[in-house]
């Protein structure tokens, strides 16, 4: 694990405001009284896919959903940490038009 003083000089790559990572970082942070003024720099940027190619470039670091980054970890382009002290969870949703072409396929997850 990774302390967050360890982080203090890095640039913060993080999604847009609204956004599950970020609010699930920025909770994480608000219970160890912290905000993203934390980091060096935070850059927010909209895009996985331009978030993990600047990341991979070492410009910065990111907190991103394991789904998001599972190929660049098991090849090795990404490496994964935690943050000490600093559990992060969150709620999950998945949406769909109830009556859609797979509704049926999905009826264990709808309400």
């Amino acid at each position: 694990a990774v302390a967050l003083e360890e982080l203090a000089g890095e640039r913060l790559l993080l999604r847009e405001p609204g956004s599950g990572t970020r609010a699930i970082l920025e909770d994480a942070l608000r219970r160890q009284n912290r905000t993203l003024h934390s980091f060096g720099s935070v850059t927010t940027i909209s895009d996985f896919s331009t978030i993990k190619s600047l990341v991979a470039d070492g410009l910065g670091v990111s907190f991103l959903y394991a789904p998001v980054v599972a190929r660049e970890l098991a090849d090795g382009t990404l490496a994964r940490f935690t943050l000490a002290d600093a559990p992060m969870e969150g709620a999950f949703y998945f949406v769909c038009l109830r009556d859609n072409l797979f509704a049926d396929q999905w009826s264990d997850w709808l309400a």
